[in-house]
Protein backbone atom coordinates (compact mmCIF):
# COMPACT_ATOMS: atom_id res chain seq x y z
CA UNK A 1 0.00 0.00 0.00
CA UNK A 2 1.30 3.43 -0.88
CA UNK A 3 0.12 7.00 -0.27
CA UNK A 4 -2.89 7.80 -2.42
CA UNK A 5 -4.76 10.93 -3.48
CA UNK A 6 -8.56 10.98 -3.20
CA UNK A 7 -10.14 14.21 -4.39
CA UNK A 8 -8.30 16.97 -2.51
CA UNK A 9 -6.88 14.77 0.32
CA UNK A 10 -3.91 12.44 0.73
CA UNK A 11 -4.27 9.14 2.53
CA UNK A 12 -1.61 6.79 3.91
CA UNK A 13 -1.78 3.02 4.50
CA UNK A 14 -3.48 1.96 7.74
CA UNK A 15 -4.89 -1.61 7.62
CA UNK A 16 -3.95 -4.32 5.13
CA UNK A 17 -6.44 -6.60 3.42
CA UNK A 18 -5.08 -9.49 5.53
CA UNK A 19 -5.67 -7.60 8.79
CA UNK A 20 -9.23 -6.80 7.71
CA UNK A 21 -9.93 -10.42 6.72
CA UNK A 22 -8.63 -11.70 10.07
CA UNK A 23 -10.90 -9.24 11.94
CA UNK A 24 -13.91 -10.35 9.87
CA UNK A 25 -13.21 -14.02 10.66
CA UNK A 26 -12.93 -13.24 14.41
CA UNK A 27 -16.24 -11.39 14.35
CA UNK A 28 -18.00 -14.23 12.48
CA UNK A 29 -16.77 -16.79 15.01
CA UNK A 30 -17.86 -14.56 17.90
CA UNK A 31 -21.31 -14.03 16.39
CA UNK A 32 -21.79 -17.75 15.78
CA UNK A 33 -21.09 -18.44 19.47
CA UNK A 34 -23.39 -15.65 20.67
CA UNK A 35 -26.23 -16.57 18.29
CA UNK A 36 -26.11 -20.35 18.57
CA UNK A 37 -29.60 -21.84 18.26
CA UNK A 38 -31.09 -18.65 16.77
CA UNK A 39 -31.85 -17.53 13.24
CA UNK A 40 -30.70 -13.89 13.42
CA UNK A 41 -31.64 -11.13 11.05
CA UNK A 42 -28.51 -9.34 9.82
CA UNK A 43 -29.03 -5.73 8.70
CA UNK A 44 -26.35 -3.96 6.68
CA UNK A 45 -26.17 -0.23 7.37
CA UNK A 46 -25.49 1.05 3.85
CA UNK A 47 -23.42 2.14 2.10
CA UNK A 48 -20.16 1.92 3.95
CA UNK A 49 -20.72 -1.48 5.56
CA UNK A 50 -21.45 -3.31 2.29
CA UNK A 51 -17.95 -4.79 1.82
CA UNK A 52 -17.73 -5.84 5.47
CA UNK A 53 -21.29 -7.19 5.41
CA UNK A 54 -20.70 -9.36 2.34
CA UNK A 55 -17.44 -10.76 3.72
CA UNK A 56 -19.00 -11.34 7.16
CA UNK A 57 -22.00 -13.26 5.78
CA UNK A 58 -19.64 -15.37 3.70
CA UNK A 59 -17.98 -16.47 6.97
CA UNK A 60 -21.19 -17.09 8.98
CA UNK A 61 -22.12 -20.77 9.24
CA UNK A 62 -25.46 -20.54 11.08
CA UNK A 63 -28.89 -19.98 9.47
CA UNK A 64 -29.81 -16.32 9.05
CA UNK A 65 -31.83 -13.79 7.09
CA UNK A 66 -30.51 -10.44 5.92
CA UNK A 67 -31.52 -7.10 4.52
CA UNK A 68 -29.97 -3.79 3.52
CA UNK A 69 -30.85 -0.47 5.15
CA UNK A 70 -29.58 2.80 3.74
CA UNK A 71 -29.22 5.74 6.09
CA UNK A 72 -26.84 8.69 6.09
CA UNK A 73 -25.49 11.20 8.57
CA UNK A 74 -22.25 12.31 6.87
CA UNK A 75 -21.21 15.23 4.71
CA UNK A 76 -17.53 15.40 3.79
CA UNK A 77 -15.36 14.60 6.82
CA UNK A 78 -18.02 15.33 9.46
CA UNK A 79 -21.14 13.69 10.80
CA UNK A 80 -24.15 16.01 10.70
CA UNK A 81 -25.77 14.22 13.71
CA UNK A 82 -28.90 14.21 11.55
CA UNK A 83 -29.88 10.70 10.47
CA UNK A 84 -31.62 10.50 7.12
CA UNK A 85 -33.36 7.32 6.00
CA UNK A 86 -32.46 6.97 2.32
CA UNK A 87 -34.19 3.62 1.73
CA UNK A 88 -37.05 2.61 4.04
CA UNK A 89 -36.63 -0.67 5.92
CA UNK A 90 -39.64 -2.83 5.07
CA UNK A 91 -38.83 -6.27 6.53
CA UNK A 92 -40.61 -7.81 9.52
CA UNK A 93 -38.26 -8.35 12.47
CA UNK A 94 -40.88 -8.93 15.17
CA UNK A 95 -39.58 -11.40 17.77
CA UNK A 96 -36.20 -11.74 16.05
CA UNK A 97 -32.63 -10.98 17.07
CA UNK A 98 -31.43 -8.19 14.78
CA UNK A 99 -27.71 -7.77 14.20
CA UNK A 100 -26.93 -4.26 12.95
CA UNK A 101 -23.73 -4.44 10.90
CA UNK A 102 -21.79 -1.19 10.62
CA UNK A 103 -18.44 -0.38 9.04
CA UNK A 104 -17.24 2.12 11.63
CA UNK A 105 -18.61 3.20 14.99
CA UNK A 106 -17.64 6.69 16.08
CA UNK A 107 -19.97 8.64 18.39
CA UNK A 108 -22.61 5.90 18.21
CA UNK A 109 -25.51 8.29 17.63
CA UNK A 110 -26.59 6.66 14.36
CA UNK A 111 -26.71 3.18 15.84
CA UNK A 112 -28.44 4.44 18.97
CA UNK A 113 -31.28 5.74 16.78
CA UNK A 114 -31.34 2.59 14.65
CA UNK A 115 -31.34 0.34 17.69
CA UNK A 116 -34.44 2.13 19.02
CA UNK A 117 -36.15 1.89 15.61
CA UNK A 118 -35.70 -1.89 15.56
CA UNK A 119 -37.00 -2.30 19.11
CA UNK A 120 -40.03 -0.23 18.07
CA UNK A 121 -40.50 -2.69 15.18
CA UNK A 122 -40.71 -5.54 17.69
CA UNK A 123 -37.18 -6.96 17.65
CA UNK A 124 -36.53 -9.31 20.57
CA UNK A 125 -32.89 -8.20 20.78
CA UNK A 126 -30.71 -5.78 18.81
CA UNK A 127 -26.97 -6.45 18.67
CA UNK A 128 -24.30 -4.15 17.28
CA UNK A 129 -21.42 -5.41 15.16
CA UNK A 130 -18.78 -3.10 13.74
CA UNK A 131 -15.56 -3.64 11.88
CA UNK A 132 -13.96 -0.51 13.37
CA UNK A 133 -14.60 1.24 16.69
CA UNK A 134 -13.22 4.63 17.72
CA UNK A 135 -13.38 4.28 21.52
CA UNK A 136 -12.02 7.81 22.11
CA UNK A 137 -15.10 9.40 20.51
CA UNK A 138 -17.79 6.81 21.32
CA UNK A 139 -20.46 8.61 23.38
CA UNK A 140 -23.29 6.12 23.82
CA UNK A 141 -23.93 3.68 26.66
CA UNK A 142 -25.20 0.70 24.66
CA UNK A 143 -23.00 -2.39 24.40
CA UNK A 144 -21.16 -3.17 21.19
CA UNK A 145 -21.33 -6.94 21.02
CA UNK A 146 -18.70 -7.52 18.31
CA UNK A 147 -15.79 -5.25 17.36
CA UNK A 148 -13.21 -6.11 14.73
CA UNK A 149 -10.60 -3.50 15.59
CA UNK A 150 -10.37 -0.43 17.82
CA UNK A 151 -8.70 2.49 16.08
CA UNK A 152 -7.74 6.08 16.94
CA UNK A 153 -9.93 9.00 15.90
CA UNK A 154 -8.46 9.20 12.39
CA UNK A 155 -10.50 9.73 9.23
CA UNK A 156 -10.26 6.49 7.22
CA UNK A 157 -11.31 5.32 3.77
CA UNK A 158 -11.33 2.07 1.84
CA UNK A 159 -13.14 -1.25 2.22
CA UNK A 160 -16.47 0.56 1.89
CA UNK A 161 -15.52 3.70 3.83
CA UNK A 162 -15.50 6.85 1.73
CA UNK A 163 -14.53 10.48 1.45
CA UNK A 164 -17.33 12.29 -0.40
CA UNK A 165 -18.36 9.00 -2.05
CA UNK A 166 -14.81 8.24 -3.25
CA UNK A 167 -12.38 5.54 -2.10
CA UNK A 168 -14.94 2.87 -1.14
CA UNK A 169 -13.52 0.39 -3.67
CA UNK A 170 -10.09 0.14 -2.04
CA UNK A 171 -9.45 -3.32 -0.56
CA UNK A 172 -7.23 -1.86 2.18
CA UNK A 173 -8.00 0.91 4.68
CA UNK A 174 -6.14 4.21 4.54
CA UNK A 175 -6.08 7.08 7.03
CA UNK A 176 -5.97 10.79 6.26
CA UNK A 177 -2.39 11.99 5.93
CA UNK A 178 -1.17 14.58 8.40
CA UNK A 179 0.90 16.27 5.69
Amino acid sequence: MTTIQVLDKKFVPFLTEEEIRAAVRRIAEDLERKLEGERPFFVCVLRGALYFFADLLEEIRIPYNFSLYQVSSYEGLQSTQNLREITPFLRDVHGRTVVLVEDILETGHTLSVLKEKFYERGAKRVMITTLLLKPDVFQERFPVECVGLSIPDDFVIGYGLDYNQEGRELREIYRLSEE
